[in-house]
C-alpha cells in the first residue's frame, strides 16, 4: 500500500522533513520511496553537529542523546580519524595504511588509495586529512588533501591511480588545512598562509604578521601558531583559531587542559592576522587532535549558545567556551568521551 503512493507525494511529504537522520530512514521504506526522492536533498536546513564520542556512538546536541551506530568494520581501535568534512569521516587504517571516507548517518564508504608515507615506522608523518566537498556530490572534482610533517603534502583526485606527494618548496610546519574555492590553504606554525591551487598544481605563500600584544607587564610578543590551531572559513573570513593550554597537577600526575582560545582574522589587505574578539551569532565546534572545525550560524541550531567555541581536549571531556566572558563551561548533558580523536560531524544524507 505504502510503496503505490504517487511519486510525487512521496517527494513533497520527504521535503517536510528537517532532519537528516529522519531524511535518510524516509528513503530506507522502501525502494519505490527511495527512488522517489534525491539522494542530495537541497531543503535541509543546518544539522546540529555530533560529537563522535566512541567508535560506534555520537552525542545529538539538539537532543542530549547517543545515537549507537554500526559502523563496524569501518572504526575500530585499530583505525584513527584523520578529519571530518561535509558529513564524512576521513578513517585510517594504522596497519595497511587504507583510506576510507565513512558517511556515518547513511554507512556509504568511499574508497581511496593507499597513502604510502604511512608505511613508514609510524603513522605519525600524517597530520590530517581535508576534503573539497562530499565525493558524492561533486564526485568528478572532489579532492582529498592529506597534510604531512615538515615539508610535504599530498593530493588525490579522481583519476588518479595514487596520492600525488608534493613539497611545499619552504621550511614549512603544517598544523591544519582548509579548502575554498579550488585552493587548500594551509597555515603553519609561524603564522604563513600556503596556497594549493587545485586545477593549476601551483603552490604559492603568504607570510602574515601578528597584531603585537602587550601584556599586564609590558612585555610585547606574538602568539604561538601551536600544532592544536585551526583555519575555519566565517562567510567569506578566514580565521585562524589557536587553543591556550595549561599544566595542571591532579592526584595521576600532570595533565594538559584547554583554558582559553585567540581568534584571527586575515585581513588579506596587508597580510596580517588581527585578533577578534566576537564570533556575533555564529559559534565554533572544535574535537581533539585531526578534527575539522565546524561553524553554525546557531540561530539555525536551537539550544546552541552564540559567540561560543564547543571544544574536546586531553581530559576526553566536551566543554563550551564563552567568547563574551572567557568563562568555561561542561557540554549539556556530559557525555562521556572514550575515544581519542574525537570529531564534531555534520550530520548528511549527502
Amino acid at each position: 500500500m505504502w510503496a503505490e503512493l504517487p511519486e510525487d507525494m512521496i517527494e513533497s511529504i520527504s521535503k517536510k522533513l528537517t532532519s537528516s537522520v529522519d531524511y535518510v530512514r524516509y528513503r530506507c521504506v522502501c525502494r519505490s520511496w527511495r527512488l522517489s526522492t534525491p539522494e542530495a536533498p537541497l531543503h535541509l536546513p543546518t544539522q546540529h553537529p555530533w560529537l563522535m564520542i566512541s567508535h560506534q556512538s555520537f552525542f545529538d546536541l539538539s537532543t542530549n542523546k547517543i545515537h549507537q551506530l554500526n559502523l563496524a568494520p569501518h572504526s575500530s581501535r585499530r583505525t584513527c580519524i584523520y578529519g571530518s568534512s561535509h558529513g564524512w569521516l576521513v578513517i585510517i587504517d594504522k596497519f595497511i595504511s587504507e583510506v576510507r571516507l565513512l558517511n556515518p548517518i547513511t554507512l556509504t564508504t568511499v574508497s581511496l588509495p593507499k597513502l604510502n608515507p604511512l608505511d613508514h615506522q609510524n603513522s605519525t608523518v600524517l597530520i590530517k586529512v581535508a576534503l573539497s566537498s562530499s565525493p558524492l556530490i561533486s564526485s568528478d572534482v572532489f579532492t582529498a588533501f592529506a597534510l604531512l610533517h615538515g615539508n610535504e603534502f599530498a593530493v588525490w583526485r579522481k583519476g588518479y591511480e595514487s596520492w600525488v606527494v608534493l613539497n611545499w618548496g619552504i621550511n614549512f610546519n603544517g598544523v591544519d588545512a582548509i579548502y575554498k574555492n579550488g585552493s587548500f590553504f594551509v597555515v603553519g606554525t609561524k603564522g604563513i598562509i600556503a596556497v594549493f591551487d587545485v586545477d593549476r598544481r601551483k603552490i604559492s605563500h603568504i607570510k602574515m604578521s601578528f597584531d603585537i600584544e602587550i601584556s599586564p607587564f609590558g612585555f610585547i610578543g606574538l602568539p604561538s601558531v601551536n600544532d592544536h590551531s585551526n583555519l575555519v572559513f566565517l562567510k567569506e573570513n578566514m580565521l585562524l583559531v589557536i587553543p591556550k593550554f595549561k599544566s595542571v597537577k591532579n592526584m595521576s600526575g600532570n595533565r594538559v587542559t584547554t583554558i582559553g582560545f585567540k581568534i584571527y582574522e586575515m585581513n588579506g589587505n596587508v597580510c596580517k592576522w588581527e585578533q577578534i574578539h566576537s564570533l556575533g551569532e555564529h559559534s565554533l565546534f572544535i574535537g581533539v587532535k585531526s578534527s575539522s572545525v565546524i561553524c553554525s550560524c546557531v540561530a539555525d541550531l536551537v539550544g546552541c549558545r552564540p559567540n561560543c567555541i564547543y571544544f574536546t581536549d586531553f581530559t576526553y571531556g566536551a566543554y563550551i567556551y564563552s567568547l563574551s566572558n572567557k568563562s568555561i563551561d561542561l557540554l549539556p548533558g556530559n557525555p562521556h568521551i572514550s575515544y581519542s580523536h574525537s570529531v564534531f560531524v555534520e550530520p548528511s544524507p549527502n
